[in-house]
């Protein structure tokens, strides 16, 4: 059996701005291949990144990590401080879903397909389907966690996604740390997250920086809830 060496990238991490949102919302699409999201392009995963992280009123923060030698985008993350229980736990809103939707609906069979098991579902005809095709990472479930506790103090983390060509290296580990660093800075004292069932590679990295499942175990659609502590005289030290 061969053996997969995990590599090591020279990364510069930053936060999301308007010149990194398209390239972010590009590894978005390459990381979720056949999920709604993917079928809806780019472009609607730009439009929601820009609207929730950089519009007047931002509700997410993001960071990109950057691949140093040719500043590529190797992975982002994003996340929702001081998070509440009614708060959507993915990237795209029914909204921005829906508008660009219906610009493509019609070039675009596997959409129209997709339309049809809405319909059917939503009729209680066909069987109910799990999580998001292609899901990965925390964040990627719609569902309320359990009691956190002091929601000013809770960080959710949405989405992080890291392009195929960075896969079995250190950019998803690098962006999480970040990202804890980050959401100490904020004020926050624990993170917390969903992460699909199926993806292995994903729980090994939250289990190796100390996520945990919660106890008793917390599943929806094929999701685990999973949360970490950030306690004051423990702050995740800078690599």
């Amino acid at each position: 059996m061969a053996v997969l060496e995990r590599r090591l990238f020279e990364l510069k991490i930053v936060d999301l701005n308007e010149t990194l949102v398209r390239p972010a919302a590009e590894v978005h699409v390459r990381c979720h291949p056949g999920s709604l999201d993917a079928l809806l392009g780019a472009e609607c995963v730009a439009d929601a990144l820009r609207r929730r992280c950089l519009g007047p009123q931002p509700e997410m923060t993001g960071r990109v990590a950057l691949h140093v030698p040719d500043g590529r985008v190797a992975g982002y993350c994003v996340s929702i401080p001081r998070a509440g229980v009614e708060t959507r736990n993915r990237i795209l809103t029914p909204r921005v879903a829906a508008a660009h939707f219906l610009r493509r609906v019609w070039l675009s069979p596997a959409l129209w397909r997709l339309a049809a098991g809405l319909v059917v579902r939503r009729l209680g005809i066909g069987p109910a389907r799990g999580g998001p095709a292609g899901s990965t990472g925390a964040g990627a479930a719609d569902s309320s966690p359990p009691d956190l506790g002091d929601r000013a103090s809770t960080e959710l983390v949405v989405q992080l996604d890291v392009d195929p060509a960075f896969r079995f290296s250190n950019v998803g580990f690098d962006l999480m740390l970040d990202m804890e660093r980050q959401a100490f800075h904020r004020g926050a004292r624990r993170v917390f997250g969903w992460v699909a069932r199926h993806n292995h590679a994903a729980i090994r990295l939250y289990e190796y920086i100390h996520w945990r499942r919660r106890v008793p175990d917390f599943e929806r659609d094929g999701f685990l809830f999973i949360s970490k502590e950030l306690p004051a005289d423990d702050a995740p030290a800078a690599r």
